[in-house]
């Protein structure tokens, strides 16, 4: 008997999610969903999912995972789609970018109930770092391969549920580490959100500029490198739904990146050469300090982790994931 494990949205995220389980796909079957048709269809075509189910109740009903790989705009309108279809002991698995929001909207939609939810901020591979493709064609198997991805889930979720999102993560060919919802909102705010935001106040200063209609014919790798960030948004909407839901982190980093801003321009103004050279020597060692870490995911990490399971281990544990009987929910 196989696992079924479905995959709701299938851009890089999802399809790539799909296409790491495939090394399992004697264990599982993959079921995929994706609002575009043509998603869905190309998606299981490359082999991200065996097969596709457009209604979204009956893609979940049967299923033992479910993994939301929608924009965060996307995520409150889904679970409340899916919630009356999941069936008792699934473990639903969001990979949005505000954990703290989709755990409150699992709460609301998910009361008293054996739906187990977990956040899973998935982290791409060093290698793919700076890829240009996006969506559905950025997919690979090897897309998380040797990533960290962050666990969350709310107070008193089933220890089962847990490990399934490690086992899960494991085969994904990343490493899971257990936090709190607020600290990786802060922690994607700083290190997603803010570039994201960047980059989209660089284009409109730009496009501002008196001496755009010429600029844009010479401007070059710079501008292209940094505007491209925009490219990961998924959209104006749902980035702004993205900011909204880390509001306060976002306005703390604004604050931060507003002080070194105004620094910088003060030395400038004074045309203080040896303070702009420190300021800006500290950026580039940073950089390249940060860069080589990544590239060797080298970052010391002391939570235990479980041992990569089989296939096999990973879901018969699933299996064994039931219901919880009225004594355990008192």
């Amino acid at each position: 008997m196989t696992v079924q494990i479905t995959i709701l949205g299938l851009g890089q995220v999802g399809a790539s999610i799909g296409l790491a389980l495939a090394k399992a796909k004697d264990q599982v079957t993959r079921v995929g969903s994706d609002r575009e048709p043509e998603v869905s269809k190309q998606a299981q075509k490359m082999g991200a999912v065996d097969k596709v189910v457009f209604n979204l109740p009956a893609a979940v009903e049967a299923a033992d995972v479910v993994v939301l790989a929608v924009p965060q705009e996307e995520v409150y309108a889904t679970l409340k789609a899916i919630a009356a279809d999941l069936k008792p002991g699934v473990v639903v698995i969001d990979t949005s970018p505000a954990a703290s929001q989709s755990t409150v909207w699992a709460a609301e939609l998910f009361p008293d109930t054996d739906r187990y939810f977990v956040t899973a901020t998935p982290t791409v591979a060093a290698a793919h770092l700076l890829d240009s493709e996006q969506g559905l064609s950025a997919a690979r198997a090897d897309t998380f391969q040797g990533s960290l991805i962050f666990i969350t889930s709310p107070v008193g979720t089933d220890e089962s549920a847990i490990t399934l999102a490690e086992n899960f993560i494991h085969l994904l060919g990343a490493t899971p580490m257990i936090s709190d919802p607020l600290e990786v909102d802060g922690l994607i705010s700083a290190v997603k959100l803010l570039p994201e935001l960047l980059a989209a106040g660089l284009v409109n200063a730009s496009l501002d500029q008196p001496g755009w209609a010429e600029a844009r014919k010479v401007a070059g790798k710079p501008f292209a490198l940094a505007a491209q960030t925009l490219d990961e948004t998924g959209g104006a909407r749902s980035l702004a739904q993205s900011l909204v839901a880390n509001r306060e982190n976002m306005l703390r980093l604004l604050d931060a990146l507003t002080g070194e801003l105004r620094d910088l321009r003060a030395e400038l103004d004074q045309s203080n050469a040896a303070a702009l050279e420190a300021r800006l020597e500290k950026a580039y060692k940073g950089q390249q300090t940060w860069r080589g870490q990544r590239l060797k995911g080298d970052w010391a990490v002391t939570q235990k982790s479980p041992a990569l399971p089989s296939a096999g281990d990973v879901f018969g544990r699933l299996i064994g994931l039931r219901p919880r009987n009225k004594d355990e929910k008192k």
